[in-house]
């Protein structure tokens, strides 16, 4: 199953930095779980309540705390903590998950021009699942990046209101990720299942 099926239809993603945040992100209205936070021990309860509540989850490889970056690692979380999949920002991460059957989202930080074309070049090398575009509040990174690879594009950071929301989804990004709990469960006017960006105005 691929990315765009588990969101089922709604673009919000719920970016959890604080565990006990994460029951609370779990009752809303949100495609799927980032989960941003956490120690390798308490990882399979994570995965587990997300689970129940039948929210897709994927781990951000460098924000959990003893999680090994080799195939050993890898092979654990696939095998043990079972997420949907990962978030990493390292390209050996994106193919490690891949060998082991995980959706690999590469996260790209769009500071200037040179790491915007390093990070297009760096995923059209990984071809992984989908990238998350950083800040998400430059649409046209957000459109550039869109443009230039064949997988979906996610659009995370600095959201604080559903303008950002809007923008986002319009320059081209599947889904946006944030961590502000007061937009975790709105409704976007104007989006819905397979629609992607299309009719979405700023």
């Amino acid at each position: 199953m691929g990315l765009l099926d588990l969101l089922r239809g709604n673009p919000i993603i719920a970016a959890v930095r604080e565990p006990q945040v994460l029951d609370y992100a779990l009752r809303q209205d949100v495609g799927a779980i980032f989960m941003l936070c956490g120690e390798i021990s308490d990882l399979r309860k994570y995965v587990a309540r997300c689970e129940a509540a039948s929210k897709p989850v994927f781990i951000h490889l460098e924000l959990v705390s003893g999680l090994s970056s080799d195939q050993a690692g890898m092979k654990y979380l696939a095998g043990e903590v079972k997420p949907d999949g990962i978030i990493t920002t390292k390209v050996h991460q994106v193919a490690l998950a891949m060998k082991e059957r995980l959706l690999a989202i590469q996260r790209l930080f769009m500071l200037d021009t040179l790491a915007l074309r390093t990070g297009v070049s760096t995923a059209k090398a990984a071809k992984p699942d989908a990238v998350e575009v950083l800040p998400a509040v430059v649409p046209k990174a957000i459109a550039t990046v869109a443009a230039e690879l064949s997988c979906p594009v996610i659009a995370g950071g600095l959201i604080g209101s559903m303008e950002d929301i809007k923008a986002a989804l319009a320059a081209g990004a599947v889904a946006v990720s944030l961590s502000k709990r007061e937009l975790w469960g709105v409704q976007v006017p104007g989006w819905r299942r397979g629609m992607g960006a299309a009719g979405i105005k700023p």
